[in-house]
């Protein structure tokens, strides 16, 4: 509140920009979250998949069974008529917070080398680990969880 109130006095700081950063920010991820209309979960022998749906969105997390420590984001999709509004952004935001709360440490991705959804993926933490032989794809990982932290 104080930060709210400081930017409406116009007193500025980088401590009070960071603060309606992160306010901004927790009301974004609350109004994406209203705004995924279903997430349907299913249950395979292998693992599980959570899918998401929403206003313009959808996307999918899994994970496999034998690997509880590492979700997979997959079939990303941000309809045309949505695009240009942060949605994209707001996904990674919701997948990361959905997979922490599974217990991931990890979100995992499959992007077509030398394309520009390869390097948003980049600009937003996703490193390259290995490539899927035959394919012009490679897998991108993201650590939620660093491993001094553990």
């Amino acid at each position: 509140m104080l930060a709210i109130q400081t930017f409406q006095k116009g007193c500025y700081n980088a401590q009070t920009i960071f603060e309606i950063v992160e306010i901004i920010n927790r009301m974004i991820l609350r109004c994406i979250s209203e705004k995924v209309i279903g997430i349907n979960k299913e249950t395979t022998d292998w693992g599980v998949i959570h899918k998401y749906n929403g206003d313009g969105f959808e996307f999918c997390l899994y994970r496999y069974n034998d690997d509880l420590h590492r979700m997979y984001l997959s079939n990303v999709e941000v309809q045309p008529s949505s695009r240009r509004q942060g949605k994209g952004n707001l996904i990674l935001q919701t997948a990361e917070k959905e997979s922490l709360s599974f217990g991931a440490e990890s979100i995992l991705l499959r992007v077509i080398r030398d394309s520009w959804m390869h390097d948003w993926y980049h600009r937003h933490g996703y490193n390259d680990v290995s490539e899927d032989p035959g394919t012009n794809l490679i897998w991108m990982e993201k650590e939620l969880i660093t491993k001094t932290a553990l």
